[in-house]
């Protein structure tokens, strides 16, 4: 029998149907990732930042250094705090602090003073401001309008905030939804009522029914991005091409996770022990997954996040979206993708079956075949 795109068409139409009818599906998949989305933006919103945080790294570590930071301390509405140069990158990338300035030169009197700034683009006019304030109270004490010098740097590498941080996590957190409550849940339950049976008996072939079943789930996936992209872009300035990266390292994500949904529901043996392995599977991937806490924090994260398929596409959307270097180099996190990917479909083509009697499966793939001779 022919391959026939008007019956895939007509299997995407139904399918789509079921999805549109049932909420639980429809909340999880799109919803509530939208939701956590603008969730997070107002957490952010409604927590505005109430000191300004200063990391200052006291090279010359003499009098007047120390008479530049009590200045920069008295300034109304800022909170420094001393670092050493290591800790200071590292806590501007954390977000610890908004800006870290380093004085190197404390020669103030012989208008030598050496400053640095080092600041995003985000902090650096009100940065300025402050220094120029500074500058213009210890020079009217001192009598001299130009009492040091300051050079802005860029911080190396970008600043992390939370928000940059979770945001493609839920990503990741969307396809997760897709292959666990979208693809191995609708599977079980269709092979739960008979559907499964009743759609081998038809004149739909194996490889139609693949076809819709894949082409409905990354319908699904694209809505899901692109609402979650849009629901971003309130916090965000993503770039056109960050956005065509996004959609690719997606289509990784459709066919690694729904590879997943059909080998879970291959291997479960009820309905009930499938729901029993989504639900560990699940809470494994949200907690260990790299989807909000970072492996990099401790061994113990490392080693879990290693073996999680989620990990390596967390870390992908994290560094199309950030910009920064990921957990693992691309490479890796396109590798370990493919990989999880291609074993997922060994156990789903060994395990998957359309029927929940095993005896009983043999008997009716016969007689299908004897329907589709006849017809």
């Amino acid at each position: 029998m022919t391959f026939s795109f008007e019956r895939v068409r007509a299997l995407v139409l139904i399918q789509g149907r079921e999805f549109h009818r049932d909420f639980g599906t429809l909340f999880l998949n799109i919803i509530f990732p939208v939701l956590f989305v603008f969730g997070l933006i107002l957490a952010d919103l409604a927590n505005p930042t109430l000191k300004f945080k200063i990391g200052v790294v006291d090279v010359a570590g003499d009098h007047a250094s120390q008479q530049f930071v009590q200045a920069l301390t008295s300034s109304p509405g800022m909170e420094v705090t001393t670092l050493s140069l290591d800790r200071a990158t590292a806590a501007l990338r954390e977000g610890e602090v908004h800006v870290v300035v380093v004085v190197r030169d404390s020669g103030f009197a012989r208008d030598a003073g050496r400053i640095e700034l080092v600041s995003g683009p985000r902090y650096e006019p009100f940065s300025r401001l402050l220094l120029d304030a500074v500058r213009d109270r210890m020079g009217r004490d001192a009598h001299d309008a130009r009492i040091f010098e300051y050079q802005v740097k860029s911080p190396p590498g970008e600043v992390r905030s939370e928000f940059s941080f979770t945001f493609p996590g839920l990503l990741a957190l969307a396809m997760v939804q897709l292959g666990l409550f979208a693809t191995a849940v609708p599977l079980l339950q269709a092979r739960d009522r008979g559907t499964l049976r009743y759609l081998s008996l038809t004149p739909l072939t194996l490889g139609e029914l693949l076809v819709g079943q894949v082409a409905i789930r990354a319908c699904v996936a694209m809505v899901q991005v692109t609402a979650i992209l849009v629901a971003g872009s309130f916090m965000l300035d993503l770039s056109a091409a960050q956005w065509a990266q996004v959609f690719a390292v997606s289509t990784l994500g459709i066919v690694l996770l729904v590879s997943i949904g059909y080998a879970i529901a291959g291997m479960a043996v009820n309905p009930q022990a499938g729901t029993a392995m989504i639900l560990i599977i699940n809470f494994a991937m949200l907690l260990g997954g790299n989807i909000f806490l970072d492996p990099r924090d401790s061994t113990a994260q490392y080693l879990i996040a290693c073996v999680l398929p989620i990990s390596y596409l967390s870390d992908m959307y994290r560094q199309v979206i950030t910009g920064e270097s990921g957990v693992w180099p691309a490479w890796v996190d396109v590798l370990a993708i493919l990989g999880f990917s291609l074993l997922a479909v060994v156990v789903a083509l060994r395990t998957f079956r359309f029927d929940t009697d095993h005896n009983a499966a043999p008997q009716r793939r016969r007689t299908a075949s004897l329907i589709r001779q006849r017809s």
